[in-house]
Formats: structure tokens, sequence, C-alpha cells
């Protein structure tokens, strides 16, 4: 029997990918939500490291931001102080915006 040679056609991958934006959005939930998932030795440097990466997301994702902290600490209550050492970590780091302003807003949410 004869066989038809297969054709190789590259894939478009960008076709495939989400848009930019979206994928940012989904990382940063994705971010919120599994801090403190995997090892607790490591908790400190990664609680800084988020905090800094959110704090370079607060002009464009604020709501996203404050909306994600407020439904884990509601739905993963067991974490609830790693949820309130990010706030901390927000607040001592506002990126120009007054001292507390980060973490009031999500305490007053």
């Amino acid at each position: 029997a004869s066989r038809t040679p297969h054709t190789y056609m590259p894939v478009n991958k960008r076709a495939r990918e989400e848009p930019e934006e979206e994928s940012i959005e989904k990382r940063l939930v994705n971010l919120i939500v599994r801090i403190g998932d995997r090892s607790i030795a490591d908790l400190n440097s990664h609680l800084r490291g988020l905090a800094a990466a959110l704090t370079a997301e607060l002009p464009t994702s604020r709501t996203l931001i404050y909306d994600t902290i407020l439904d884990c600490v509601r739905g993963l209550q067991p974490k609830a102080p790693i949820y309130g050492a990010l706030c901390g970590l927000l607040a001592a780091n506002p990126q120009g915006e007054p001292d507390g302003v980060v973490a009031a807003d999500i305490v007053a949410q």
C-alpha cells in the first residue's frame, strides 16, 4: 500500500496563546491563590516577591488584586495570616501612594 508522505505544517504558536492581558490576569490570580501552598521555608521571600510583583501591577489591576486577596481570605481561611502579611507588605511598598492606602483599601472592602 502506498502511503502519502506526512508534510510538516508549522503551527502558529501565537494563534493558540491567550491574549497577553488575560494571561497576566490569570497569572496574578494564580500567584495570589497559590502563595504558601508549597514549602513554608521560603514563604518570606515568596511573599516579598509577590508583593513586589503586585505593586508593579496595581496601576492596571488594582480591582483584580484586591478582589482576589479578599476571595482568598474568605475561601482559604487557614491561609488568612499569609494574606494579612501580603497586605502589610503591599502597604509598606505603596509605590507613591500614602502609606497604608493599599491595605486600608483591601480591609475597607
